[in-house]
């Protein structure tokens, strides 16, 4: 339970810090590779909500079958499979 809270202060720190420095962090005066890196450090947690995401949507899109988005069941078809 203690490793669970300390992870849970970990990514809301660093989203906080993104969300206060971020504006700051892209205007700054330093190479982009730092900025960049920055970046994705920041940012490290932003792909669990994107997956949590996916994956509510992905078996809607599936049982809609909308036709506009034939090139996206391409993207999406590996994901499937898994």
């Amino acid at each position: 339970a203690a490793f669970k809270s300390q992870q849970h202060r970990w990514a809301k720190g660093s989203a906080q810090v993104a969300r206060k420095l971020g504006r700051r962090l892209a205007t700054a005066d330093a190479p982009w590779r730092v900025r960049l890196e920055a970046f994705l450090h920041l940012g490290g947690n932003v792909g669990y909500p994107c997956l949590l995401m996916l994956a509510l949507l992905l078996p809607l899109m599936l049982e809609l079958r909308l036709p506009h988005l034939n090139g996206l069941y391409l993207l999406l078809f590996p994901l499937v499979i898994i």
